[in-house]
């Protein structure tokens, strides 16, 4: 595995990454609707997944290509 095998990719930004970011949940106006919860869920996925995508794995092909 790329992220373990090379401390070169572990980023301060990456390991403080969260899907679900628990500060925010409980700042939100409580109590929810279940389908509220879910929302705020999916987007706080959303975006952890498109900071991955946009930074994390362009940074782990850049170093696989230096690498190889």
């Amino acid at each position: 595995m790329l992220f373990v095998s090379s401390p070169r990719v572990i980023n301060y930004r990456f390991c403080k990454l969260r899907f679900v970011k628990l500060k925010d949940l409980l700042s939100a106006d409580l109590p929810l609707l279940p389908s509220e919860f879910e929302a705020l869920v999916k987007e706080q996925c959303w975006e952890a997944h498109e900071e991955l995508r946009k930074r994390y794995y362009i940074k782990c092909l850049r170093l696989a290509n230096i690498l190889y």
